[in-house]
Protein backbone atom coordinates (compact mmCIF):
# COMPACT_ATOMS: atom_id res chain seq x y z
CA UNK A 1 0.00 0.00 0.00
CA UNK A 2 1.31 3.33 -1.01
CA UNK A 3 1.87 5.48 1.98
CA UNK A 4 1.98 9.39 0.73
CA UNK A 5 4.00 10.36 3.94
CA UNK A 6 6.85 9.03 2.68
CA UNK A 7 6.39 11.31 -0.93
CA UNK A 8 6.16 13.78 1.08
CA UNK A 9 9.46 13.18 3.21
CA UNK A 10 11.00 12.91 -0.19
CA UNK A 11 9.76 15.96 -1.33
CA UNK A 12 11.00 18.08 1.71
CA UNK A 13 14.41 16.42 1.14
CA UNK A 14 14.82 16.84 -1.67
CA UNK A 15 13.50 20.91 -2.32
CA UNK A 16 14.00 21.97 0.61
CA UNK A 17 16.90 20.01 2.75
CA UNK A 18 18.73 20.02 -0.20
CA UNK A 19 17.55 22.54 -2.94
CA UNK A 20 18.18 20.46 -5.84
CA UNK A 21 18.64 21.88 -9.05
CA UNK A 22 18.74 20.57 -12.62
CA UNK A 23 21.73 18.29 -13.19
CA UNK A 24 23.16 18.12 -9.94
CA UNK A 25 24.25 15.16 -8.21
CA UNK A 26 22.49 13.82 -5.00
CA UNK A 27 24.30 10.75 -3.28
CA UNK A 28 20.89 8.98 -1.58
CA UNK A 29 22.53 6.76 1.58
CA UNK A 30 19.83 4.13 2.63
CA UNK A 31 20.35 1.69 5.77
CA UNK A 32 17.77 -0.10 6.73
CA UNK A 33 15.25 1.28 5.24
CA UNK A 34 11.77 -0.29 3.12
CA UNK A 35 12.44 0.50 -0.93
CA UNK A 36 9.37 2.63 -1.20
CA UNK A 37 11.92 5.58 0.37
CA UNK A 38 14.18 5.10 -2.02
CA UNK A 39 11.83 4.72 -5.08
CA UNK A 40 10.47 8.25 -3.15
CA UNK A 41 13.42 9.86 -3.33
CA UNK A 42 14.93 8.50 -6.66
CA UNK A 43 12.00 9.86 -8.47
CA UNK A 44 11.38 13.58 -6.47
CA UNK A 45 15.20 14.02 -7.35
CA UNK A 46 14.62 13.24 -10.86
CA UNK A 47 11.38 15.15 -11.17
CA UNK A 48 13.78 18.45 -10.07
CA UNK A 49 16.11 17.21 -13.04
CA UNK A 50 18.81 16.11 -10.63
CA UNK A 51 20.78 12.93 -10.71
CA UNK A 52 20.58 10.53 -8.52
CA UNK A 53 23.19 7.96 -7.02
CA UNK A 54 21.94 5.32 -4.59
CA UNK A 55 23.83 3.43 -2.23
CA UNK A 56 21.90 0.63 0.09
CA UNK A 57 23.42 -0.86 3.38
CA UNK A 58 22.01 -3.86 4.95
CA UNK A 59 23.04 -4.16 9.22
CA UNK A 60 23.27 -7.54 8.89
CA UNK A 61 26.17 -7.31 6.48
CA UNK A 62 27.82 -4.20 7.96
CA UNK A 63 28.35 -6.53 10.83
CA UNK A 64 29.53 -9.37 8.91
CA UNK A 65 32.46 -6.96 7.10
CA UNK A 66 33.30 -5.19 10.50
CA UNK A 67 33.59 -8.58 12.28
CA UNK A 68 36.91 -9.64 9.95
CA UNK A 69 37.84 -5.98 8.97
CA UNK A 70 41.08 -5.24 8.01
CA UNK A 71 43.78 -2.34 7.42
CA UNK A 72 43.73 -2.67 3.63
CA UNK A 73 40.58 -3.15 3.29
CA UNK A 74 39.18 -0.13 4.83
CA UNK A 75 41.75 2.08 3.67
CA UNK A 76 40.47 1.20 0.45
CA UNK A 77 36.52 1.18 1.32
CA UNK A 78 37.06 4.51 2.34
CA UNK A 79 39.14 6.39 -0.30
CA UNK A 80 36.36 4.63 -2.94
CA UNK A 81 33.48 6.59 -0.51
CA UNK A 82 35.73 9.48 -0.18
CA UNK A 83 36.24 10.26 -4.44
CA UNK A 84 32.23 9.36 -4.85
CA UNK A 85 31.13 12.00 -2.07
CA UNK A 86 33.61 14.58 -3.52
CA UNK A 87 31.93 14.18 -6.92
CA UNK A 88 28.48 14.76 -5.51
CA UNK A 89 26.47 18.04 -5.31
CA UNK A 90 24.12 17.25 -2.34
CA UNK A 91 23.93 14.10 0.24
CA UNK A 92 21.18 12.65 1.86
CA UNK A 93 20.97 10.07 4.64
CA UNK A 94 17.88 7.91 5.44
CA UNK A 95 18.52 5.54 8.94
CA UNK A 96 16.79 3.02 9.94
CA UNK A 97 17.10 0.22 12.37
CA UNK A 98 15.81 -3.62 11.77
CA UNK A 99 17.91 -4.48 15.00
CA UNK A 100 19.83 -1.69 16.86
CA UNK A 101 22.05 -3.98 18.40
CA UNK A 102 23.07 -6.08 15.68
CA UNK A 103 26.67 -4.74 15.85
CA UNK A 104 27.06 -5.40 19.52
CA UNK A 105 29.19 -8.60 18.90
CA UNK A 106 31.86 -6.61 16.77
CA UNK A 107 35.04 -6.40 18.92
CA UNK A 108 36.10 -2.70 19.83
CA UNK A 109 39.53 -2.90 18.10
CA UNK A 110 37.38 -3.88 14.59
CA UNK A 111 35.36 -1.16 14.57
CA UNK A 112 37.69 1.67 15.66
CA UNK A 113 39.78 0.51 12.76
CA UNK A 114 36.51 1.09 10.61
CA UNK A 115 35.87 4.29 11.90
CA UNK A 116 39.50 5.16 11.25
CA UNK A 117 39.42 5.21 8.05
CA UNK A 118 35.87 6.38 7.59
CA UNK A 119 36.23 9.68 9.58
CA UNK A 120 37.28 11.54 6.42
CA UNK A 121 34.27 10.19 4.73
CA UNK A 122 32.05 10.82 7.55
CA UNK A 123 33.61 14.80 8.18
CA UNK A 124 33.73 15.50 4.10
CA UNK A 125 29.59 14.58 4.34
CA UNK A 126 29.41 17.40 6.98
CA UNK A 127 30.98 20.29 5.14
Amino acid sequence: MHDARIDALAKQLVRYSTALKKGEKVLIDLYDVPDSIGLALIREARAKGALPFIRIHQSRLTREMLKGAEEGQYSVIAKLLLAEMKDMDAYIAVRGGYNIAETSDVPAEKMQLAMKHMRPVLDHRVK
